[in-house]
């Protein structure tokens, strides 16, 4: 049978009993999924026509309500402290102006609505599993840029579509890394890390089909390849993140123990004894030893920026500082041997309580941490299909990578999470859904 057959029957088998509406909603989602890391605007905008679709779609009886009323919460507090930040002065920094906090509104209320709308295009798991391949196929341009970048020397522009779409490529950058499409390595090491868990849930997915298989591989190890490659420290250790949740016991203990090992000699070998660390330890028993303190700083400044961090959130911990206030909190606090401009708190958790209070910021992970810690329960212990662990996993990575550092204000990763986070959502629905029809039939 020829493929765009097959292709039709595919089509219509998913999409048999769903509206006309529904159905273009799904492929304008799907659209924007594949065109997000490499054309933004074109993403964005497709995902924003899928969720007025969704908008206009019967109401869904599957939303949770309680979710529903904690973002609703949320968004209150945001716009209440906005409101505040506009009437009255809630820091001393004359440089500091309330449309920070205006503008900060929409890394957050869009995003809200987002999660919201385009459940439904998430809503079992053929879906889910269709907009993963458009993912990864749409993350296939961030491969040639990434390796004419780094090998080739690419460092001026590329166009396609008759120049409607333009990537701008940077020098080749040997302390930084690969970045690609991205702005800098460590947001490209953040998408594609996300994007691993995914590749590798295809790959097990198509273990009957070998070239299927082989193809999932290949493409599996670029995205490998590619993380090494952006020198992203903070995100090394997503990669073997998958192993622990989706291989038996035994093999992971081999696995867990030779990652150690791994990490280890890296850390040993880029640290302590290039950078001096081993004179700390031997300082601890030997006091002959001196060791400056200040080196460790100009190694790990991120330890005087979660020290300033912490000064700053105690200091207004209700509504906070103001949205992207901490580069001149941290002029203000930071260690003297420090000249680096830093321009956030390398923190998801951090920056969002000095921006907007710890009320705002517990309350948002508390939604989070529900979500991720409900599906888990659902997707590890009871269906256990490897796409929904995969996606779990997936989500799971953004939410550790971003204790380390703060990628989320690139449009292209938090859309990217709120997404996966909606995916979750959907699974706990389809689970209620699921347990609701047994429990009538019982």
């Amino acid at each position: 049978m020829p493929l765009k057959n097959q292709l039709i029957i595919f089509y219509k088998e998913i999409f048999h009993n769903e509206e006309r509406i529904f159905k273009w909603g799904f492929l304008f989602f799907n659209l924007g999924l594949f065109f997000l890391a490499s054309a933004p605007i074109l993403g964005v905008a497709a995902i924003l026509i899928s969720m007025i679709l969704s908008y206009f779609q019967k109401k869904d009886a599957t939303k949770a309500r309680r979710i529903n009323r904690l973002l609703n919460i949320v968004s209150a507090l945001l716009l209440i402290i906005t409101l505040i930040s506009i009437f009255y002065k809630i820091n001393q920094f004359q440089e500091w102006q309330f449309t920070s906090n205006i503008i900060g509104l929409f890394n957050w209320i869009p995003f809200f609505i987002c999660f919201f709308l385009i459940q439904p295009f998430l809503k079992k798991t053929k879906y889910r599993t269709i907009s993963i391949y458009f993912l990864l196929i749409g993350t296939f341009p961030i491969f040639i840029t990434g390796f004419g970048e780094y090998y080739f020397g690419w460092n001026n522009q590329l166009s396609t579509l008759n120049g409607n779409i333009i990537w701008f490529l940077k020098p080749k950058n040997e302390l930084k890394g690969l970045s690609g499409l991205f702005s800098n390595s460590n947001y490209t090491a953040s998408w594609l890390t996300m994007i691993w868990p995914l590749a590798l849930g295809i790959i097990l997915k198509n273990t009957k089909n070998k070239f299927k298989m082989i193809f999932s591989l290949v493409y599996g190890l670029i995205i490998l390849l590619l993380v090494f490659l952006t020198n992203s420290k903070d995100t090394l250790i997503s990669l073997f993140i998958p192993i622990i949740f989706l291989f038996n016991q035994s093999f992971l203990n081999y696995t867990i123990l030779a990652s150690i090992a791994t990490i280890s000699f890296f850390l040993y070998e880029k640290y302590f004894i290039k950078l001096g660390l081993n004179t700390l330890f031997l300082s601890i028993w030997n006091k002959s030893i001196d060791f400056e303190f200040n080196n460790l700083l100009e190694i790990f400044p991120r330890i005087d920026i979660w020290r300033v961090s912490l000064i700053a959130i105690f200091n207004k911990p209700l509504l906070g500082w103001g949205a992207a206030s901490f580069p001149l909190i941290y002029n203000l606090y930071k260690d003297k041997s420090i000249n680096d401009l830093i321009l956030h708190s390398h923190n998801l958790f951090l920056e969002t309580s000095i921006s907007y209070g710890l009320i705002f910021s517990v309350l948002l992970f508390f939604i989070v941490f529900k979500v991720l810690i409900n599906s888990w329960k659902i997707i590890f212990k009871k269906n256990k299909n490897i796409i929904n662990k995969c996606w779990w996993i997936s989500t799971f990575i953004f939410i550790f990578n971003h204790m380390l550092d703060v990628t989320y204000y690139d449009v292209r990763i938090s859309l990217f999470f709120w997404i996966m986070l909606a995916g979750l959502n959907s699974i706990i629905n389809e689970d209620q859904i699921t347990n609701n029809i047994k429990f009538k039939s019982f």
